[in-house]
């Protein structure tokens, strides 16, 4: 019979994993196999009909088509039906085993492979093959020999049955975690296929000397049982012969057999035993022996066939894997006992970490009530005062001194749940705001510190972008003024420049992926700073001096924003690029200048106009600029871009210059312009001595001027810089809108109001006889704060509501027993009794009174506040500072109720 040759075989390797492939390969080619390989299922067949493999190591998962499939397409085409399939798969339950022996496999390995026993697989299915090929073949060849060809069936018969044992044996290993129902099964097993009298499995231990234990043993008669004891051997040559190879040794006749007659301790403990015949082969792990498995023939002399000692040979591959598996067991025991210590250690560190983080938890709920209680007075009051008449400068005033409480309140809320947007569990606005009022607002932030320092603001929107988007706009503006505030910071002199652009749009649901970017002129970024730019607590300068100050939280927040609305975060400062900047992007700076230049991106869909009201006329037409000539000089480029964009967008039309000089010549040449705009701030010559040059001239005297400056400057501080009347004096970054009703009112338009959609603007009622109708509601105010009662009033005032105030949950009971109340508008946090146990009296105590519609208000505004007061009793949540949207929507829901609880 032809000797087992590895070169004669080819090994086809399906699996989608590289590295799987290439650890395959090497570890078969070292052993002389030819291999080929593909690396998804569809492109088996193809190359098993082109290869023609003798043998098939499938991955039982694959992307597209798995292994399950693969397989049973191989076995239903007659010409691949023959080809053994191994799976290669990282399971061990033995229902996807059952599926793959059903599919038609012949064996499985579990990944990750051991290398020998993947070897002992490979070349027991191939020895199967070829034993089946040359049957085959003889087959063939001899058909006309009927009792040669019955013997041939009978052996493949028999190899079939081995190859069951075989399977049974490998899955009765994969399959149980008891190492001794694996070693009484094998046995069992072995004993019947072969039909001997007795099987036994013996481990090997090679310390402390060595010794071997009989672990399982098969016995068909009283022939006497081994017992299990551990037996030691110091000069035994026999059992050191076995355990020196793989090869197993066999002997037909003890009697007869030198190596036994001459081992006095063998022959001895053989003929113990009844042993007439018998076969013997090691098992190992990664080439090292630890055990034998041994076959018995007691009544008989047997010939052990080659087809029999190869079987064995096999087995024993498996056996030796069984062995090492149940000393894996036994150190994983250890392993465990020590874990389940450790794991209490662990619990008991695990309970005070939990106790540590309650205890944090319940200071920064303390913090955001103690601070969102000021807070909401001066928010409140401040949106109360804009409903007063004001002159436009405590207007101003009073709404920089509103949004500075807002942002502030945003970026308390920011530091205060941190956690939450580590984690993950921040949730997003969805509400359509315009994209320019809410970089505008941004703006305004920083002007003061921006003036302070001379700097100018530039802000230009780029004509494509959408005017209404669904997004969160409080985030987007914390963004910005995180973005802003550094640039001004780091800036000593120049400009701080905002560019919005639109970086890609899908027609098909009308998104945007919308580009920001913040430039100043500033110190700049070293590359090594910018490594650490987007991580918490950082900073780029950590000087002694600490110059500049700060916590260094606002980048690593608006990274995790960014990321949370879709978008990427990144920074370019003198030529180098830090943070997650498009594979494509290219710098979109207007020109070179030091500084640093941050962008960022976010995702959003257009939102429906109808909502928004452009300027009109008394008549309700749009006033129209069409036709209107203006001449534009300043000395910044990037303001004349804007200017010109709008103004074009607007049908005026437009001449502009950056040279005061070229100006005045074109003036001077008789061109004819309807207004001018001029800077105030140019180096040939600043826009007051342009506005006199220009009411010098004839005819000049009463074309209208605007006059464009950097810093805010009040009537008084106008007037002492010079005496020539200008038609309006706007502030850098110039805001298209304010830049529109400007121009309608100079021109000879006067607008009506314009409204901005927006969830964070309050509702203005200037006029009360314009409060909506609202069906009067008893209502009882719950309240400690005096302040807070005020503010809370006054609102209610403005929807043409009074309320009955008390400062604490006794005074609430009181109250409802002396009259009945719609709506209590109730403090969680009071003294003597607080919101949520005075509203748990209430609902026990419901038969007494009318259950009224209770509204939890409150500071805190930690997760999971809402729901608590919820499940209390309570009915509706507003948080402080009180937004009057919020509670003219909880009112409404207030009046819906009471409404349906009296019909």
């Amino acid at each position: 019979m032809k000797l087992f040759n590895p070169e004669d075989f080819l090994v086809l390797i399906v699996d989608d994993i590289p590295s799987n492939i290439h650890l395959i390969t090497e570890l078969l080619e070292s052993l002389g196999y030819g291999t080929t390989f593909v690396t998804t299922g569809r492109d088996v067949m193809n190359r098993v009909e082109s290869a023609r493999p003798d043998l098939i190591l499938l991955d039982f998962m694959m992307p597209e088509i798995d292994g399950l499939e693969v397989c049973s397409r191989l076995k239903a085409n007659p010409k691949t039906a023959d080809i053994p399939v191994i799976f290669l798969t990282a399971s061990n339950k033995k229902i996807h085993l059952l599926q793959a022996f059903e599919r038609g496999a012949v064996d499985y390995v579990t990944k990750p492979f051991n290398p020998p026993e993947l070897l002992a697989r490979v070349k027991t299915h191939l020895e199967l093959k070829q034993t089946r090929d040359r049957l085959a073949q003889a087959l063939i060849s001899q058909q006309k020999n009927e009792a040669k060809l019955r013997q041939a069936q009978q052996l493949l018969a028999q190899k079939l049955q081995w190859t069951v044992l075989l399977q049974n044996i490998t899955e009765e290993i994969r399959s149980s975690l008891d190492s001794q129902d694996i070693f009484q099964t094998t046995v069992n097993q072995i004993g019947k296929t072969f039909g001997v009298d007795r099987c036994v499995i013996h481990t090997y231990l090679e310390s402390p000397d060595p010794h071997i234990r009989c672990v399982a043993e098969y016995l068909t008669a009283a022939f006497g049982s081994i017992p299990k004891m551990e037996l030691h051997f110091h000069q035994d040559h026999y059992i050191q012969q076995i355990l020196s190879q793989d090869q197993s040794i066999s002997c037909d006749d003890l009697d007869t057999d030198p190596r036994v007659i001459n081992d006095s301790f063998l022959n001895h403990h053989l003929h113990q035993f009844k042993v007439r015949s018998l076969i013997a082969v090691r098992t190992s792990y990664q080439g090292k022996p630890n055990g034998i498995v041994a076959l018995h023939h007691c009544q008989k002399k047997h010939h052990w066939e080659t087809n029999e000692i190869e079987l064995l040979e096999a087995v024993a591959a498996q056996v030796g894997i069984a062995l090492a598996q149940a000393q894996s067991l036994e150190k994983e025991r250890e392993i465990r006992r020590q874990l389940a210590e450790q794991n209490e250690e662990l619990a008991t560190a695990t309970h005070t970490a939990e106790a540590a983080n309650q205890a944090k938890s319940d200071f920064l709920a303390t913090m955001s009530h103690e601070i969102r209680t000021p807070m909401n007075a001066i928010i409140g009051m401040t949106g109360l005062m804009l409903d007063t008449e004001l002159t436009s400068q405590q207007q101003y005033y009073t709404e920089v001194i509103r949004n500075s409480g807002e942002n502030l309140l945003t970026l308390i809320n920011d530091i205060l749940d941190f956690s939450k947007i580590e984690s993950g569990k921040l949730e997003l606005e969805e509400h359509p705001f315009e994209i320019s009022l809410c970089v505008e607002e941004a703006l305004n932030l920083v002007i003061p510190k921006a003036s302070n320092k001379n700097l100018e603001l530039v802000y230009r929107c780029h004509p494509q972008i959408p005017r209404l988007i669904v997004g969160d706009v409080t985030r987007l503006r914390q963004i910005l003024v995180n973005l802003l505030s550094n640039a001004v910071k780091f800036t000593e002199q120049g400009s701080v420049t905002v560019f919005v652009s639109v970086a890609e749009r899908n027609e098909a649901d009308n998104s945007y992926i919308l580009q920001f970017a913040v430039q100043d002129t500033g110190i700049g970024i070293t590359p090594q700073q910018q490594n650490s730019l987007f991580k918490a607590f950082s900073q780029v300068n950590t000087s002694i001096t600490r110059k500049y100050g700060g916590t260094g939280l606002g980048l690593a927040i608006s990274s995790r924003l960014s990321k949370i609305m879709g978008g990427d975060i990144w920074v370019e400062s003198g030529g180098s690029v830090a943070g997650n900047a498009p594979k494509h992007w290219n710098s979109e700076r207007v020109e070179e200048t030091p500084g640093t230049t941050f962008y960022f991106t976010i995702r959003a869909k257009t939102a429906n106009s109808e909502d928004y009201l452009e300027p009109t006329t008394d008549n309700g037409e749009k006033p129209s600029l069409k036709g209107y000539q203006i001449l534009v000089v300043d000395d910044n480029s990037v303001n004349c871009h804007f200017l010109n964009e709008w103004l074009k967008k607007w049908e005026i039309e437009t001449k502009i210059t950056q040279s005061p000089d070229e100006g005045l010549k074109w003036i001077k040449s008789g061109e004819s312009f309807d207004l001018i705009i001029v800077d105030l701030n140019m180096p040939e010559m600043d826009g007051i001595s342009l506005a006199e040059a220009i009411r010098s001239l004839p005819n000049m005297q009463t074309i209208p001027l605007i006059m464009l400056t950097g810093v805010y400057l009040s009537p008084g501080e106008r007037l002492q810089q010079t005496n020539v009347k200008f038609a309006a004096w706007l502030q850098n970054p110039i805001q298209p809108l304010i830049l529109y009703n400007t121009l309608v009112q100079t021109l000879g338009h006067t607008p009506k109001q314009v409204v901005h959609p927006s969830p964070k603007e309050p509702i203005k009622i200037d006029n009360p006889q314009e409060r909506p109708a609202i069906a009067p509601l008893r209502i009882l105010l719950a309240e400690d704060n005096t302040v807070n009662q005020q503010v809370a009033l006054l609102l209610l005032k403005k929807f043409g509501y009074r309320a009955d105030v008390v400062s604490n949950g006794e005074e609430v009971l009181q109250a409802l027993e002396h009259a009945d109340y719609d709506v209590i508008l109730m403090d969680v946090e009071m003294p003597e009794m607080d919101g949520l146990t005075a509203t748990r009296l209430i609902r026990e105590r419901s038969s007494r009174w009318t259950s009224p519609w209770i509204i939890a208000v409150t500071a805190y505004s930690m997760l999971g506040d809402r729901e608590k007061c919820l499940e209390i009793g309570m009915n509706d949540y507003i948080s402080k500072p009180i937004r009057i949207n919020e509670l003219k929507e909880a009112l409404e829901n207030a009046k819906k109720q009471c409404s349906l609880s009296q019909d």
